[in-house]
């Protein structure tokens, strides 16, 4: 796979994490406002632990996020490099 297919791939990736997390946030916003937050203590009533998984896994779309930037900008420096070596060659 050429550079330029590869950033093509992790651009595509990035708008995944994001709009990952925009769904995420989304959801967790509704719960704050309906109160639907696993907080609820009336009997009979399942206390979900969802506001700590959303909250985690909105932070591991954070870091595949962060961790698709860098991969991204070292590869648009390779890729730079690699234009430069090429006019460079006799």
């Amino acid at each position: 796979m050429e550079l330029h297919e590869q950033i093509e791939l992790i651009d595509r990736l990035l708008v995944e994490a994001t709009q990952q997390r925009e769904v995420l946030e989304h959801t967790m916003h509704a719960q704050q406002r309906t109160g639907t937050e696993g907080a609820s203590n009336a009997p009979g009533t399942f206390v979900h632990p969802e506001p700590y998984t959303l909250q985690e896994e909105y932070a591991w779309w954070q870091q595949a996020h962060a961790g698709l930037l860098m991969v991204r900008n070292v590869l648009e420096q390779i890729e730079k490099s690699t234009r430069q070596r090429a006019d460079h060659r006799p």
